[in-house]
């Protein structure tokens, strides 16, 4: 006789089984197996561990956490670490008007800003300098910033005002005088791209002369311009501040002195030039400056003929790489661009172009072109990123994308297209500069940051989870030269945030290498919140879509590594249609599991077509979830209690 099969079975799902976000999807396509709720968990290996949380930026220790507060309560719209070749490296954090650098860690001593014998030196370092100030505002302008390294600088750049450079030798940012002598007015966008800085999207000022003359030439242009926004134009190897400019000046036959005809800052001592016409019988002269003053250059050699506004330029770049490049295919825009392995791809409206270096003087570059659909195109410029320098990930018009040399073409991002929605139903193009992505190195994860939620793409597990909304974000190292990793975050109430995990100990976190609080306040706060970490399921019906189903118990499995007793709460849902109000099974409020280690059953009887579960964590301590076990008992009922009733 045939044994009778039991009528419950235990069903045990491991994040290996699925595990998904899936939000644009209905919860009942979703299934039981995914989730439509994962907000500060992520994956790790194969399980579900709950997401660090996170603290003030205070490496230093200054009381109060001073260190993360650089300004006042301006947003925080720009974390970038700046790097000298020697592998120093230093955080610059920008408002939209103000530049800062971290300077409490820096082991220099410094001069003090008020001389006293006793304290002209000092050992005791701020926490943050400012670097630069006085820059336009969103409202009047500009732009997200945009920050690269190259060869010790680092250029900045917010669209609107003249790009600086900075180096970490430097006290202040310095404006690349060089492009707007050059008639660059406003540049779009920047990349570091084998040594050379590139820009795209140039605007140039129509009568150049004219605006240099003017009383601030430097300053944002108010005359006519033209805006060039399929032109790529590049600095001289190695030097981001060099643009092949060319000035005007008199000099006097056996002078030393040229007068310029307007004041050129882009000169300075130990320069050389070359002036056309006032050399030995008409050729140029060529000479070093010793002194700059205003309009008047001094050089070491004689004019040996009388020139007036002759033409003056810096005399590396008459035979440089220096140059420029109109991209034009269709005529559509440069909207941004990275390097991609050993090549620069810069994304267009309709296109991709790649860009590789030659080394030819006169041709630096060769292009090739890669037709892209619309739809496909890079579409929120500040979310282009590079990933291991192999693979650039995009925000597409309407969905994710990813893109490297193999595929010669745009694929779709398959873990982001369950979460579009989260992203494409509350962004637009107006807030653009509001949308960015960051590489959080730490949890191998890009991060789509909006103001209120950031969508965190795992590219190891290829997984997606969700946490809340920052204004800037970026992976860097422990200044001055520490190969610690840091991911710091920034808010809207001026604040610098620290990810609360690290790839070493850290003894403010008593000997750990996560927390789980978030301290985030301004004024400061010494509060270690608690925060919520949510996993809810999509809908199951067990293999069974038309009869009832039996819950007799639930558990939660917890991973053998799991190092606490984490308490957790649970809620378990049951409905009789997708669309239905759900009837909560563990009662009015969530079902307290605060042995997990020992008894991690939910008891519970109950009869319906469809369960969801959903699984919370609010304590300071981590937890590791292995798995999720339902008994469920099939019922052979024909949809009884969805059955109208027969009057």
């Amino acid at each position: 006789m045939a044994k009778k099969k039991a009528r419950f079975q235990s069903l045990l799902l491991k994040p290996k089984d699925g595990a998904n976000l899936f939000t644009a999807l209905s919860a009942e396509s979703a299934g039981i197996a995914n989730y439509v709720e994962k907000e500060d968990w992520r994956r790790e290996l194969d399980v579900e561990v709950r997401r660090e949380g996170h603290e003030y930026f205070n490496p230093g220790g200054t009381s109060n956490a001073g260190e993360a507060f650089p300004g006042n309560t301006d947003d925080i719209t720009l974390i970038h670490m700046a790097r000298r070749p020697n592998g120093q490296v230093a955080i610059i954090v920008g408002t939209e008007t103000t530049l800062y650098r971290y300077k409490k860690l820096d082991d220099i001593t410094y001069v003090h800003s008020s001389y006293t014998s006793n304290n002209y030196f000092s050992t005791s370092q701020p926490n943050w300098i400012t670097i630069g100030s006085g820059f336009t505002t969103k409202a009047n302008g500009a732009k997200r910033w945009q920050a690269v390294n190259l060869n010790g600088y680092t250029v900045l750049n917010n669209g609107y005002d003249l790009p600086v450079s900075y180096r970490l030798e430097d006290q202040i940012t310095q404006p690349i005088y060089e492009l707007r002598e050059a008639g660059i007015s406003t540049v779009g966008c920047i990349a570091s791209y084998n040594g050379i800085l590139m820009l795209g999207d140039v605007t140039e000022i129509d009568a150049l002369d004219k605006w240099k003359s003017s009383s601030t030439p430097y300053g944002t242009v108010t005359e006519p311009a033209s805006r060039n926004h399929a032109r790529l134009i590049w600095s001289q190897i190695n030097d981001p501040r060099r643009f092949s400019a060319s000035n005007k000046g008199s000099i006097e036959w056996s002078s030393r002195v040229i007068t310029l005809d307007t004041e050129a800052k882009s000169y300075e001592q130990g320069d050389q030039i070359t002036i056309i016409g006032a050399g030995i019988e008409g050729g140029n002269l060529t000479s070093r400056i010793t002194l700059v003053h205003g309009n008047l250059i001094y050089i070491e050699d004689e004019a040996s003929v009388t020139v007036t506004s002759a033409l003056i330029s810096q005399t590396d770049e008459t035979n440089s790489i220096i140059g420029f490049e109109d991209i034009e295919d269709d005529g559509s825009g440069i909207i941004n661009m990275a390097p991609l392995q050993n090549t620069l791809a810069i994304y267009k409206d309709t296109s991709i172009f790649i860009a590789e270096y030659t080394g030819v003087v006169t041709a630096p570059f060769k292009f090739r072109l890669i037709k892209v659909p619309d739809s496909k195109t890079l579409y929120y410029k500040n979310t282009l990123i590079a990933v291991k320098e192999s693979v650039h990930i995009y925000a597409g018009r309407d969905n994710f994308y990813a893109f490297d040399l193999s595929t010669r073409g745009p694929k779709e991002l398959i873990p982001g297209q369950g979460v579009k929605d989260l992203f494409y139903g509350a962004v637009d193009i107006t807030n653009t500069d509001d949308v960015f992505t960051a590489d959080n190195v730490l949890t191998n994860e890009v991060w789509f940051i909006m103001p209120n939620k950031t969508i965190c793409l795992d590219y190891i597990k290829n997984t997606v989870s969700t946490t809340g909304g920052f204004t800037a974000a970026a992976t860097v190292k422990k200044p001055p030269s520490d190969k610690q990793n840091w991911f710091l975050m920034g808010t809207t109430n001026g604040v610098v945030l620290r990810y609360g995990l690290t790839n070493e100990t850290q003894s403010t976190w008593s000997g750990k290498k996560a927390i789980y609080y978030r301290m985030e306040a301004n004024p400061y706060s010494a509060t270690q919140n608690l925060y919520q970490s949510k996993l809810k399921s999509g809908l199951g019906n067990f293999g069974d879509a038309y009869n009832e189903k039996d819950i007799r118990g639930y558990v939660v499995q917890l991973a053998s590594q799991q190092d606490n007793n984490a308490a957790l709460n649970i809620k378990l849902y049951g409905y009789e249609n997708p669309y239905s109000d759900p009837n909560v099974l563990t009662g009015s409020s969530a079902y307290q599991i605060t042995n997990p280690k020992g008894q991690n059953l939910v008891p519970v009887y109950f009869r319906q077509h469809l369960f969801q579960d959903e699984i919370m964590a609010t304590g300071t301590t981590n937890v590791k979830l292995a798995g999720r076990i339902f008994d469920i008992g099939k019922v052979n009922s024909s949809s009884e209690i969805r059955t109208p009733a027969i009057t």
